[in-house]
């Protein structure tokens, strides 16, 4: 269904937005929106990583309505956040409904970095329109900001309003005593230790780390382990734990999103690949360790300024682009997903106490 959708997208988009260019010139500068639409419809994670730019936006225009329009993977992320007015949800065939927003919104921001259908949407819905300046479908856009490889993924988002920030972010979530209880962690007093070994819906071999049950059997000293996961990855992340031999939690499956949010809140530290946990993990100040290998930590890295980004930086590294919807298979014809195999279970845990001692 991915793989339809981003062919979708290439195809019929281009043809859409190069038919769709004379309409750019109806765009009209208003220094005072009164309705804000943002579209982020792709990626938990990367979903996260744009709430700084909200925060900032209702900074600066502190009377305007702010909308979301998002997809039912990534809705959670804005829900119950007190900068945003309303959530719309592109997924049909509710859709159809939107197409009365014609020019509703006297600002739209495309928050995608490549799809062409989030700058038609934009165009559609907005009187002025801004994204980032790379690719055909920039052509639609009012106002352009170019993408920069070399800063983090959340100051290119602050760059589309010419903002700064830097601060945690607070994320909604649920009450999870249930959970607790269960696993009598209640009233634990000894630190739990999140785990996410896999990569969710982008399922990609390329970012799996293989050394997750040495570092369990290593870490079962340092308190309770608990592995988050889809419901999908639940048999993968027990022959993990069963390969450790170690008393872990497999909680793959056991949390909404907004669960997963309140859950992360309480680890006293998390270890992750490059996945949608790991941000939620640092946007809410927690130590973080992200393991990098396809691709860049100056984009992904976990921002805050207690967590490690571990990254060998290989020649053929990073091989995802993240201006396109391009993401190979490892590439290397000897010695496959060296970049993530050579990082060692020792560099981990090395990071680990360097974190649990600056806590």
């Amino acid at each position: 269904m991915i793989s339809f959708f981003r062919i979708f997208d290439k195809f019929i988009g281009t043809i859409l937005i190069l038919l769709l260019l004379p309409y750019t010139l109806l765009q009209r500068k208003n220094k005072n929106p009164a309705k804000i639409l943002f579209i982020k419809l792709w990626a938990l994670g990367d979903s996260v990583l744009t709430l700084p730019l909200l925060k900032e936006l209702q900074k600066k225009y502190p009377e305007a309505q702010i909308d979301v329009y998002a997809r039912k993977r990534n809705k959670a992320v804005y829900e119950g956040q007190s900068f945003v007015n309303k959530i719309i949800l592109f997924e049909f065939p509710e859709f159809f409904k939107h197409l009365a927003l014609f020019r509703a919104y006297d600002l739209v921001i495309d928050g995608e970095p490549y799809l062409n259908c989030s700058a038609l949407l934009a165009m559609y819905f907005g009187k002025i329109t801004i994204g980032f300046s790379h690719g055909l479908r920039s052509l639609l856009y009012f106002k352009k900001s170019k993408y920069d490889k070399n800063k983090h993924v959340v100051e290119n988002y602050l760059k589309l309003i010419n903002a700064e920030n830097k601060n945690t972010t607070q994320l909604a979530g649920e009450d999870i005593q249930k959970f607790l209880k269960h696993f009598k962690l209640q009233n634990n007093k000894s630190r739990i230790i999140g785990i996410c070994t896999g990569t969710a819906e982008s399922a990609s071999k390329t970012r799996l780390w293989p050394y997750f049950p040495e570092l369990i059997k290593k870490l079962e000293s340092y308190g309770k382990i608990v592995l988050v996961g889809t419901k999908q990855e639940k048999q993968k992340i027990q022959e993990i734990i069963d390969n450790s031999r170690a008393k872990a939690i497999n909680a793959a499956g056991m949390f909404s999103t907004k669960e997963l949010f309140s859950f992360i809140k309480m680890c006293n530290i998390f270890i992750s690949i490059d996945t949608g946990p790991m941000h939620i993990a640092a946007a809410q100040g927690i130590p973080t360790i992200g393991l990098f290998g396809p691709n860049t930590p100056i984009l992904w890295r976990p921002y805050n300024n207690k967590s490690i980004a571990l990254y060998k930086n290989l020649e053929c590294s990073p091989c995802i682009n993240n201006t396109k919807p391009c993401f190979p298979d490892c590439l290397r014809k000897t010695e496959k997903y060296k970049c993530m195999h050579d990082i060692t279970v020792d560099e981990v845990m090395n990071a680990i106490i360097r974190l649990m001692l600056g806590s």
